[in-house]
């Protein structure tokens, strides 16, 4: 899977070292970087990556306080990029404010990349406000073959 990375220069921390070392632990997945010049600039750059043929992105931003405004926007803006290439984007964002900042980059940056791969993390923590991994067992039933009959056409899957 190719996947683009975005970050601004305006980031104290690279996080281009540690997004490498997660993607040589997965299997098949070929990084692609594009660096912003400020925060705004971010979607341009995820634009950028899709129509090179990225698959998906993620944009990793580093971030005060005063700047929540901008990243609001540029989130937003993303969204639309995503709409319009019909791609994912993930943004990854570390605040100044927060302690430790390689080991949350790294966390964070470490479960974009396994959302992306549509992989299950090994410790799913009981303090995340949104588990996207848990479904209930009722809606599965919907996508399961019940019956000897035949499926009609090619799944999908």
């Amino acid at each position: 899977m190719r996947i683009g990375f975005v970050t601004a220069l305006t980031s104290d921390f690279d996080a281009k070292p540690v997004i490498q070392k997660l993607a040589q632990e997965a299997v098949g997945v070929d990084l692609e970087f594009e660096q912003a010049p400020t925060l705004l600039n971010t979607p341009a750059a995820v634009k950028k990556l899709f129509y090179n043929g990225v698959e998906a992105c993620i944009v990793f931003v580093q971030s005060s306080a005063e700047e929540r405004v901008s990243l609001a926007l540029a989130q937003e803006k993303i969204v639309d990029v995503e709409t319009e290439a019909g791609k994912y984007c993930l943004v990854c964002t570390v605040m100044d404010e927060e302690e430790d900042t390689e080991a949350l980059a790294e966390e964070r940056l470490k479960e974009a990349l396994h959302l992306l791969l549509g992989v299950r993390p090994e410790k799913p923590t009981q303090d995340s406000q949104l588990d996207f991994f848990q479904t209930p067992s009722s809606s599965m039933d919907l996508f399961s073959q019940s019956g000897s009959r035949e499926p009609e056409g090619k799944s999908l899957f």
